[in-house]
């Protein structure tokens, strides 16, 4: 998932999807990333 710059673009285009992360490091940067990329249009 890394930064979830992808789950935040199908969340954009109305698709829904689902984030897989390995790493809590990536997981928790995603978890801020992905509400602010969301709400840039």
């Amino acid at each position: 998932m890394g930064s979830g710059s992808t789950v935040a673009a199908a969340e954009a285009m109305g698709v829904s999807c689902i984030g897989i992360e390995r790493y809590t490091e990536y997981y928790e940067m995603s978890r801020t990333a992905i509400p602010q990329l969301y709400h840039v249009r």
